[in-house]
């Protein structure tokens, strides 16, 4: 999590899945965050004195792309390979954050 010019910032990352929290994460000025969320899940990201952010763990990432470029991928969209690639995908999902100033 950064704040406009790229400097690091400490908060909180949320985890909403069909509304509801289902967990809270503390972030450090310095450090990273691994989350375990369901794929259906939204991250809130809070920071004091920045305006909140959203993402979502499909459209925000490299997985909507891949996913939407499925159908260009047959025959071949249902070998082994592209379901491990997919797989490989989902347990290294990453999200930078840039939080603007309130």
């Amino acid at each position: 999590m950064l704040d406009e010019a790229g400097k690091g910032l400490a908060g909180t990352v949320t985890v909403v899945d069909e509304g509801e929290e289902i967990a809270t994460h503390a972030i450090s000025a310095e450090g990273t965050l691994v989350v375990r969320a369901p794929a259906t899940a939204t991250l809130r990201i809070r920071a004091p004195g920045n305006a909140d952010e959203k993402r979502n763990l499909y459209m925000d990432t490299e997985l909507f792309s891949y996913c939407r470029n499925m159908n260009e991928l047959y025959p071949s969209f249902y070998s082994p390979e592209t379901w491990q690639e997919l797989r490989s995908l989902l347990s290294k999902l990453r999200l930078r954050v840039f939080l603007k100033t309130r």
